[in-house]
């Protein structure tokens, strides 16, 4: 029988850690976890840091969590200098947890990177940590003449850590509060960047969720172009492991249309493009938002539930198809992004009166995120207040 490279004492912590990798940060689950990863270490707070994310002082849990995880993948890569894994089950165990060091390795300069990229407009350029990080994490997953089989190539690993964190910046900066609608509304928000099951995500949705349609609704005024900005800043992007470039800017994929604002030629034009003297004005071939948005970008509609029913058909077809045709042409053109659309009307209401085809409605609801007035995201804390502010 194979001596194991995971310590008995250190077992059911390995385990709790590969849990949380996986789970909502947002929901209560997350910090049932911590304290059964933590025990008798774990502390008790009335400002976690899943609510509280603008405070200057680190979360006392996840302190205590980082530091054990580093102690435990230094034990655990002793013991594999010695021997390999006993099971494919334990190897598994390990990989995650280096991938979890790792990752919180990688944590504040990936918070930099992101915040340079906004603040400079661009997200197209190398990553000067990438390489060290790759580095520590092979020391990790290989002692001597052992190593330890990885589903996934560190480059993949890497890039969604860099989309976790994307998907926490955004979140926090465009769902603000901290009451209980806020936190259910970062969890929602959450499942829709990364599905209900993460590890099913990273193991096969990573390049599908292109595939599925996300519908935002709620009262005017409650944020639904944040919370699709949100969505669409946080969608996967791949890196590039010879430049340590990532493949696409991040910024530059979020294609908004406020669909209530246009009139019907303006906007099959802006969504669809046309062609040079396709109608009366038309004095130059144009590209469309579908056209020019990569297979990481997102085409945002707002207010869905105003656009003419020609024009819902032709969205249909692009939806059933994934293609369309710029108007004056007969050339089919792939669309390869994801769609988000958003209304402050009640669908059920518009499909009752005609305005919106009820086909069209069941493709557009795959995905649904409902938000609540800005008086319950708030709550009643004045730290609240200082956030709004801000």
């Amino acid at each position: 029988m194979k001596t194991s490279i995971i310590d008995r004492e250190d077992l059911s912590f390995v385990k709790a850690v590969n849990q949380i990798m996986f789970c909502n940060p947002f929901l209560p689950e997350r910090t049932e976890l911590e304290q059964k990863a933590l025990g008798a270490d774990y502390r008790v707070t009335d400002r976690p840091w899943n609510v509280f994310i603008a405070d200057p002082v680190e979360d006392a849990n996840l302190i205590a969590l980082i530091a054990r995880v580093k102690a435990t993948v230094k034990r655990c890569r002793a013991r594999l200098a010695q021997r390999p894994p006993a099971s494919a089950e334990e190897a598994a165990l390990y990989a995650n947890l280096v991938y979890f060091h790792a990752y919180y390795q990688c944590r504040s300069n990936f918070d930099r990177f992101i915040r340079a990229a906004h603040a400079s407009g661009s997200a197209a350029h190398a990553v000067p940590f990438y390489n060290a990080s790759r580095e520590e994490a092979e020391y990790y997953l290989r002692a001597g003449e052992h190593g330890v089989p990885v589903p996934y190539p560190y480059e993949y690993m890497f890039s969604y850590g860099y989309q976790i964190r994307r998907a926490f910046h955004h979140t926090f900066q465009y769902i603000l509060g901290t009451s209980p609608a806020a936190m259910q509304l970062r969890a929602r928000v959450w499942h829709s960047i990364f599905t209900h099951d993460a590890r099913r995500y990273l193991r096969s949705l990573v390049h599908r969720m292109g595939d599925i349609i996300t519908l935002i609704t709620g009262p005017s005024g409650s944020g639904k172009e944040l919370i699709a900005r949100a969505i669409a800043l946080s969608r996967f992007v791949a890196l590039d492991p010879k430049t340590a470039c990532f493949e696409e800017d991040f910024l530059a994929t979020f294609h908004p249309l406020n669909l209530s604002a246009m009139s019907p030629t303006l906007i099959e034009s802006e969504l669809f493009g046309h062609r040079k003297g396709a109608f009366t004005g038309a004095l130059s071939d144009h590209s469309g938002h579908l056209e020019t948005c990569g297979p990481q970008g997102t085409v945002f509609l707002d207010e869905i539930g105003d656009v003419a029913l020609p024009i819902q058909v032709k969205l249909l077809r692009v939806l059933e198809a994934r293609t369309f045709h710029r108007l004056g042409e007969t050339q089919p053109l792939p669309f390869q992004g994801k769609l988000v659309a958003a209304t402050n009307r009640d669908p059920a209401a518009l499909i009752q009166s005609g305005e919106l085809r009820q086909d069209l409605y069941y493709r557009l609801c795959a995905d649904r995120v409902r938000t609540v007035p800005l008086t319950e995201m708030l709550g009643s804390r004045r730290e609240d207040l200082h956030y709004l502010v801000r």
